[in-house]
């Protein structure tokens, strides 16, 4: 029964100490927040978000054929095997403005056309169009895929939103969730789109591509993914776990039966004290203060462990030899 209290004493105290800090809320690795929505994150780079690598490109929203390779090289797939999810519409717009709302990811205005050059251009959006050979790209041929890539490897070109988020603007086009207009009008189909357009065409950050179902894919085709906030445990503070009381000191070791069995070592504050009582009847209070002095003692050491002549008392309380 003392044993019982002692235990949920502590956990009692923990439970006050944890209540009383914040918790913090991060965003994956790899990730940056959404402005305008706290709990919400997004890569920073195109997948597969790695800085210096190029884009995966030519992947649909959703599967398109049958076979097993096919239908897990898709946007929603890849997404959701890392844990995230495909990013709405009005998140990655959110992330490309920045909490400025600006309409491109560097400001409000494009440079003038004049004197923009794929090499000078903030983004890369200013690339010369390349004809394309349609039977091998419906193939997926790797080749015209590489005759055809004029995209940067991510991160490159220092094209950085205000929210941190990078390449949202040419590149490549993104699939995002969204929905479509019907016949009258009115937002009725939950579907894809495409946000950013690619390396040959500038876009705003709000302007959005509908008109391919969520099969297409083209030579230009990314995605990037989103996901939620990561919430931590609260975390005690120093303060609050050295002010919490110890427990009832009148209690014997053999009450404290968690640490007979040696799984947790104890610590010592000071390795010259030698306390003036043998092992067998030190209070539990003398033991549970010094858990957290931080100095390693080894309470369970053998008399066999200790040099000829040592009596119990020393080998018993005698500070680990670190």
């Amino acid at each position: 029964m003392k044993t019982f209290l002692l235990i949920a004493t502590f956990c009692a105290f923990t439970s006050i100490a944890f209540a009383q800090t914040p918790s913090a809320e991060l965003c994956p690795p790899g990730m940056v927040r959404v402005p305008e929505r706290k709990h919400t994150c997004i890569d920073k780079y195109e997948w597969p978000n790695k800085r210096g690598g190029n884009p995966t490109v030519g992947m649909p929203a959703m599967p398109v054929w049958r076979d097993k390779l096919t239908k897990t090289f898709n946007a929603k797939a890849l997404c959701e095997s890392v844990g995230k999810r495909l990013c709405s519409v009005n998140e990655w717009i959110n992330s490309c403005k920045g909490p400025g709302g600006s309409k491109y990811p560097f400001g409000d205005e494009l440079p003038d056309p004049r004197y923009t050059t794929p090499e000078n251009a903030p983004c890369n959006y200013a690339q010369w169009y390349r004809g394309r050979n349609e039977p091998a790209i419906n193939r997926r041929d790797k080749k015209e895929f590489a005759r055809l890539w004029q995209g940067d490897k991510s991160g490159a070109r220092g094209c950085v939103s205000e929210s941190g988020a990078e390449d949202m603007m040419g590149n490549v086009e993104e699939w995002v969730s969204c929905w479509k207009r019907g016949d009258t009008g009115k937002l009725t189909e939950r579907s894809m789109c495409l946000m950013g357009r690619f390396w040959s065409q500038p876009y705003r950050c709000d302007q959005v591509i509908r008109g391919h179902d969520p099969k297409y894919f083209d030579y230009e085709t990314g995605t990037r993914c989103c996901a939620d906030t990561i919430i931590l445990p609260n975390i005690p503070s120093l303060d609050l776990l050295e002010s919490a009381p110890l427990p009832n000191p009148d209690l014997s070791p053999g009450e404290f039966s968690p640490f007979r069995g040696g799984f947790l070592e104890p610590v010592y504050p000071l390795p010259i004290f030698q306390p003036a009582f043998p092992y067998h009847s030190v209070p539990v209070g003398f033991l549970f203060a010094h858990l957290s002095a931080g100095v390693p003692y080894d309470l369970f050491r053998s008399t066999r462990d200790d040099h000829a002549g040592d009596d119990h008392q020393r080998s018993a309380w005698y500070p680990a030899q670190r």
